[in-house]
């Protein structure tokens, strides 16, 4: 059973999506499902992931059911969560994504409240 969602909100990471997949699966030890939103059939995102979901059955690709834009991607990618945990990073490698994964699940994992 899956615990864990990283949802990822892309705009055109043709180019950086392999290395932030790859990045993850080495980073996450916890089972996973990885929820890439995108806004438009015509990102460039699009083609690479669904080449990526041939062999990797724990990568969902969605459209944005809100609209255009990163906050509405988040919000697609929350909603349609299926976890107890869901932490969001970014695909674009803007930052270090490896380290603060591991750091962000440990955190929601100490601090649950039930």
């Amino acid at each position: 059973m899956k615990v864990l969602t990283i949802a990822l909100p892309v705009y055109n990471e043709a180019d950086n999506i392999t290395t932030a997949l790859m990045r993850i699966a080495e980073e996450v030890s916890v089972p996973y499902t990885i929820t890439i939103v995108y806004d438009t059939d015509l990102d460039t995102t699009v083609p690479v992931v669904r080449e990526w979901q041939n062999s990797h059955d724990n990568v969902v690709l969605l459209k944005n059911k809100y609209g255009r834009g990163v906050l509405n991607a988040i919000k697609t990618g929350l909603e349609e969560s299926q976890t107890e945990y869901i932490v969001v990073t970014m695909a674009d490698l803007s930052y270090n994504a490896t380290h603060t994964l591991s750091q962000r699940f440990g955190f929601l994992q100490y601090h649950t409240f039930r």
